[in-house]
């Protein structure tokens, strides 16, 4: 279909990303990357927290009635684990400590956003 027509779902998905990017830095967390891509993987974010690089899955959603953090299957964590790998070996990072962090933001018309931030909140399969 051309032109090219975002859902709304997108642009939720880009508030939230904003959102968590914006969470990360009052952290004092560096943002290296955002929405990196590569063949059958993608990050969301990119950060870096004391040395170590953080690969950040960011799910949001406007209802609480959905735990946004249910859509991270097992097949969503392998295409991030190959973009991570690719992120590290691009960026000739194969030595530094890396650590996979989700943050689930929670959009509330009539409230502020809540952002829930879970360091370490995965550990992928077969990485070393």
């Amino acid at each position: 279909m051309w032109p090219f027509r975002r859902k709304p779902a997108d642009d939720t998905g880009l508030r939230g990303e904003r959102l968590a990017e914006r969470h990360l830095r009052r952290l004092g967390m560096r943002i290296l990357a955002r929405r990196f891509r590569v063949r059958g993987g993608e990050l969301d974010l990119v950060a870096e927290d004391a040395g170590t690089l953080v690969f950040v899955e960011v799910k949001t959603t406007g209802s609480a009635r959905h735990d946004p953090a249910e859509r991270i299957t097992r097949t969503k964590l392998d295409r991030l684990t190959r973009a991570a790998r690719a992120y590290v070996r691009n960026a000739r990072r194969e030595d530094a400590a890396c650590r996979f962090d989700a943050i689930i933001v929670l959009l509330n018309d009539a409230e502020a956003p809540t952002i829930r931030h879970v360091r370490d909140a995965f550990t992928p399969r077969h990485w070393s």
